[in-house]
């Protein structure tokens, strides 16, 4: 699991604009620890200071709930958001078994949501799993009043996102198979793997072959060189 978070950032380095911090200087930053803000299902959260004197909330996470995968996603996730209304990470931490995200500091209880709760929000957190379970499970994404016809183009476009954003290049759809998939028939549209940030074990009755993928393959394709995966007949 180590090896995976460790592959992650390195793959992904230039991507990520956050600080890497050693378990000693998480202890140096909040003090030994001495000024608890509170504690979730995640784990405990820690008020510190920086070098530079900005306030932090350090979360400490809890060893049965540093997995790899969660961790990835926040970082991924949260680590790429830069937007007045949600908490920025600043940093992060992963030594060994020990893992700690630095948020920036919001006072008169504005963090609680974000990291104090005691419920599990990550698929909230990954956007994209969460999204993919709304559709997935035939519950609507927009709770505004829409039209029927209006429900059908958000679940078509949504599902041809899903397919676009898979990690294996072979399961992205062409430029070309997009426009086919966007008009088609919602329902001969086909559920695509779910989203992962690192890659995973999937078996051959997770994907969708066509009968002659070869024949809709295009070299200039900007999502894709591969099409093989977009919807059955």
């Amino acid at each position: 699991m180590y090896g995976n978070i460790e592959e992650f950032l390195q793959s992904h380095d230039h991507n990520l604009t956050l600080i890497r911090y050693s378990y000693s200087e998480i202890k140096k930053i909040t003090h030994g620890f001495n000024d608890k803000l509170g504690e979730g299902g995640y784990g405990s959260v820690y008020k510190g200071k920086l070098r530079s004197g900005r306030s932090a909330a350090v979360k400490i996470l809890r060893k049965e709930k540093a997995n790899g995968q969660d961790f990835i996603n926040e970082v991924a996730t949260i680590g790429r958001i830069h937007h007045c209304n949600v908490v920025q990470l600043i940093g992060f931490t992963v030594e060994g078994s020990k893992r700690a995200l630095i948020y920036e500091f919001m006072p008169n209880g504005s963090l609680e949501k974000y990291i104090f709760s005691r419920q599990d929000h990550s698929s909230q957190m990954y956007f994209p799993s969460w999204i993919y379970d709304q559709v997935n499970e035939g519950r609507d994404i927009l709770e505004d009043q829409v039209t029927e016809q209006e429900k059908n183009t958000i679940k078509k476009m949504t599902i041809v996102a899903l397919w676009c954003i898979q990690l294996k290049s072979i399961d992205r759809p062409s430029m070309h198979r997009v426009v086919q998939m966007l008009e088609a028939d919602i329902e001969s549209l086909q559920m695509p793997p779910k989203p992962f940030l690192v890659p995973q074990q999937t078996s051959n009755d997770d994907r969708i072959n066509m009968a002659n993928p070869t024949s809709l393959r295009d070299s200039s394709n900007i999502c894709s060189v591969d099409s093989s995966y977009q919807f059955g007949r």
